[in-house]
């Protein structure tokens, strides 16, 4: 080889060397308790680079860390998959980025609790609860369209009242409230407080772990678990997602519906009242406090009741760990009502029942 060759070659190698991938991490799933391990690859070439990165209980994984950094790569697109695992072993979720690398680069990869129960279509990854391009992140807010979050009020509230919501740098994290909960206990948002001692929930096993070699085989890369979630938490957020699914109110928010009939002050049948409606419910009948049926959220008496009055509700689950119910709720406007849960008839005994699908 010539002296120019030698060159041209050195160069070329330089800059390769030049363009680094440093991988952020955050995400509102408890540390240790829900999240055990984040899997990170990079996807591409005729290889795929793997990374484990282990999530102990005081990792501060809602702020953000650094799971992952990838050297000497060539300039442009870099196809990265993440996979969430909980403490036993469940694979909680995928997420799949796509970076644009050149220099030193840093891509934030964010996972939001509301996309557990959430699948996008074709290429689009979830975050805020809605589906975006796989380039949308902190470092690229463009790319995400209206999903970023101005102020807390964008975002879904907590079921319990030890988590709320918080909006940073355009993301929805359910934070922990400073002192709701022991110091033995972490705050889980759809159950409240829990020990982090739970069986199947807590973390990882302190002991010795084994000093054997990691798999050498490929990981696999396909799509999340279609398994149900073991008990504990990821029961409960389980739970959620059943009450988000197709058989129930199909989605994280609702659109409450019109109905005609009494409500307090007005002539009878001539009150607006706004319900979840007949779809799931045994009747049409508005009952305050009868979970099995549609339910009132707000009471008028106007000449006409054209749905104007009504608003959405955002859906959550809460598991009764004692009983084993999943009720769900609906939120709007700060007050949360019980709309629906498992021992309802329409769904107990069904294929798509509460047991069935989130055994124990």
């Amino acid at each position: 080889m010539n002296r120019v060759g030698l060159l041209v070659l050195l160069s070329c190698l330089a800059c390769g060397s030049e363009n680094a991938l440093s991988v952020d991490f955050r995400t509102d799933l408890v540390a240790g308790l829900e999240l055990s391990e984040v899997a990170i690859s990079r996807v591409g070439g005729s290889d795929e680079i793997v990374t484990r990165f282990e999530v102990r209980a005081e990792t501060p994984v809602l702020r953000g860390v650094r799971i992952a950094r990838f050297e000497g790569l060539p300039e442009g697109e870099q196809a990265l998959v993440a996979r969430l695992i909980g403490p036993t072993g469940t694979r909680l979720a995928e997420r799949r980025v796509v970076a644009q690398v050149r220099g030193e680069t840093v891509f934030t990869m964010v996972f939001t609790r509301d996309c557990l129960s959430v699948t996008c279509p074709g290429e689009l990854q979830c975050l805020n609860g809605e589906c975006v391009p796989p380039g949308c992140s902190p470092e690229h807010p463009e790319l995400c369209g209206d999903t970023l979050c101005s102020a807390a009020v964008d975002c879904a509230p907590s079921t319990a009242s030890c988590a709320a919501a918080a909006c940073e740098n355009g993301l929805c994290l359910l934070e922990p409230v400073a002192g709701a909960c022991a110091a033995t206990e972490a705050c889980v948002p759809e159950v409240g407080c829990v020990s982090r001692d739970l069986p199947d929930a807590g973390s990882s096993d302190a002991g010795t772990r084994d000093a054997g070699p990691s798999d050498a085989g490929t990981p696999d890369i396909g799509a999340p678990d279609t398994g149900t979630p073991d008990t504990g938490t990821e029961r409960a957020a389980c739970c959620t997602a059943w009450c988000q699914d197709g058989d129930r109110f199909d989605g994280t928010t609702y659109d409450l519906e019109p109905y005609v009939a009494s409500a307090p002050g007005c002539t009878s049948s001539t009150g607006c009242t706004c319900t979840t409606s007949a779809v799931i419910a045994n009747n049409w009948t508005v009952v305050s406090g009868d979970i099995c049926d549609t339910h009132d959220f707000a009471t008028s008496c106007p000449g006409d009741c054209d749905g104007s009055q009504c608003g959405t509700i955002a859906i959550t689950g809460r598991l009764d760990v004692s009983t084993g119910v999943c009720t769900c709720e609906g939120t709007t406007e700060g007050r949360t009502q019980d709309i629906w849960d498992s021992n309802c008839a329409e769904n107990a005994d069904s294929d798509s029942s509460f047991p069935t699908l989130c055994p124990p």
